[in-house]
Parts: C-alpha cells; structure tokens; sequence
C-alpha cells in the first residue's frame, strides 16, 4: 500500500532527515511506500551502522520479524520507534473501508 499522493513524513524533533539515502533522499522519505526494510536500512535511517543495526535488533532495541532466516524491520513500528507521523496536512484525510465497532453494532 502506498501512501496518499501528496503525503510527507513529519520527523519527531531530533531525528535526522538529512540527505543520506538513496542518492540525496532523505532518510525517511525512503521510508514512503515500503511495508517492512532491512536491518542494515533501518540503522541508516536511524544514523547507526551494520554491526550496530544487528545487535540492536538481537537486544529488541529495533522492532523486527522474523521470516524464515530473514530478518526484516517493519516500517510503521520504525517510524513510531522515532516518533515520526504521517503529515496529512496537505492530503488531507484517508479515505477507507468503515470499520464496525461494538457500538455500531449494539444499535
């Protein structure tokens, strides 16, 4: 699933979205559109090298999956990791399927 045209990454204050992936793109906007990223990506997005993405996904500092003998780290649990929200201020609110919750249904 990608994410609405339009919709942009709002950074938690701290955390870095200088140019430092994929050839001048900021950090988190390599992040639009992608469900799960490696471990050696995730330290790239969070300023730490390979050796140091891995031992902090063993000690359970980076959320991760395991599927089979990979391993890989899912976007929207790194994004909250870093306090990092969906800015929907210039597309203005997801449109999706309605969702039926206990009280819509006791009516």
């Amino acid at each position: 699933m990608s994410p609405p045209t339009g919709e942009t990454l709002t950074a938690a204050p701290g955390v870095s979205t200088s140019p430092d992936l994929e050839g001048g793109v900021s950090a988190l906007d390599s992040l639009r559109g992608r469900l799960t990223i490696s471990v050696p990506d995730a330290g790239r997005v969070l300023g730490i090298g390979r050796d140091a993405s891995y031992a902090a996904a063993a000690r359970g500092e980076i959320p991760t999956l395991r599927l089979g003998r990979a391993i890989r780290v899912p976007v929207p649990k790194l994004l909250e990791l870093l306090g990092a929200t969906p800015d929907m201020s210039e597309a203005g609110p997801v449109d999706g399927p309605a969702i039926a919750t206990a009280t819509d249904s006791a009516a």
